[in-house]
């Protein structure tokens, strides 16, 4: 259902469900990290479909910047989850389709974060 699409100049990147693992010290699935350059932005684009219905999509831009790491995390959920991050730098709600919401989730929540690569904060 899952599909992550993420687009950096010409280079382009796309996972589906089957690509997220959950790490020995991370329960949450994620994918292998991948490096980008250190100028303009970066795309990140996801969706969720179920055969020929669209439940939720969207986009968000990331500046890209040296000695820089971002992660990009995607809940659904009614309250922003960037509430309750350290180190989040913003998030942004996207509709999830009347039919499919779960209780208490009417939304898909893009949040994200970074932090330096040569000298990370530890949060």
């Amino acid at each position: 259902m899952l599909t992550v699409t993420v687009r950096e100049g010409q280079r382009t990147w796309q996972w589906r469900g089957v690509d997220f693992r959950s790490g020995s010290d991370n329960a949450t699935p994620h994918t292998p990290e991948r490096s980008t350059g250190t100028r303009g932005d970066i795309e990140v684009r996801f969706r969720f479909q179920t055969g020929d219905q669209v439940l939720s999509e969207g986009t968000v831009t990331l500046p890209l910047r040296e000695d820089w790491r971002w992660g990009v995390d995607i809940h659904p959920a009614t309250t922003d989850p960037k509430r309750e991050c350290f180190g989040c730098f913003g998030s942004r709600a996207f509709s999830l389709a009347a039919a499919f919401r779960p209780v208490n989730r009417d939304s898909i929540w893009v949040v994200w974060g970074g932090n330096s690569i040569s000298n990370p904060v530890i949060y």
